[in-house]
């Protein structure tokens, strides 16, 4: 009856378990917090930078992340990673940590899921108002990283333009001039 609830819990929370794996739920009733504790399990790690396979594990590391809330619980993904040699001589880095990118971008201290979901409340409501909605859904984040978040949005590529509007204007008349090139964008009618 366990193994088939953690089994429920690991295909909801996990993007996918071919390279990782849910080894205990703890909760912790002082402070409300469920804690995940999961373990990467790739064959071998790969370089980020040459992208060689490396079976050469220096040690083995936590790192803890932030996760969505369930209802009024506080979730903490406790990841279990390793860090290794690479031995390959062409390449700059010596030592590299796995990476999980499906629960976390490297460096990250919450999970992917959390950080889309402070985006979007960013995008939506912007700084403070997004800081109060973010408190009341029980996942804080302060303002500032709320709009780090929606700096961090790839903007698509969009053509160059087709026509550029030239504009010269003065601080102060006789002091700092400058140019402004502006993309002009034509709205055809039908």
């Amino acid at each position: 009856m366990l193994d088939d609830m953690l089994q429920v819990i690991t295909h909801l929370l996990l993007p996918s378990q071919t390279d990782r794996c849910l080894d205990r739920v703890l909760c912790d009733e002082l402070t409300h917090t469920l804690i995940l504790e999961v373990t990467s399990t790739q064959e071998t790690p790969r370089c980020p930078r040459c992208a060689m396979a490396s079976p050469y594990v220096h040690r083995q590391y936590d790192r803890t992340l932030a996760d969505l809330p369930w209802a009024e619980v506080t979730v903490q993904v406790q990841l279990h990673v390793r860090t290794c040699f690479c031995r390959r001589e062409e390449c700059p880095r010596r030592m590299f940590c796995e990476r999980v990118p499906q629960i976390a971008r490297p460096w990250a201290r919450r999970t992917t899921r959390l950080a889309a979901q402070q985006q979007r409340i960013g995008v939506a409501l912007g700084g403070a108002a997004g800081q109060r909605l973010a408190e009341d859904l029980d996942h804080a984040a302060s303002r500032d990283t709320l709009l780090r978040r929606v700096r961090r949005i790839e903007r698509p590529d969009l053509p160059p333009p087709r026509i550029l509007g030239v504009d010269d204007w003065a601080q102060r008349t006789g002091h700092t001039y400058g140019t402004i090139l502006i993309a002009i964008a034509i709205l055809h009618r039908l």
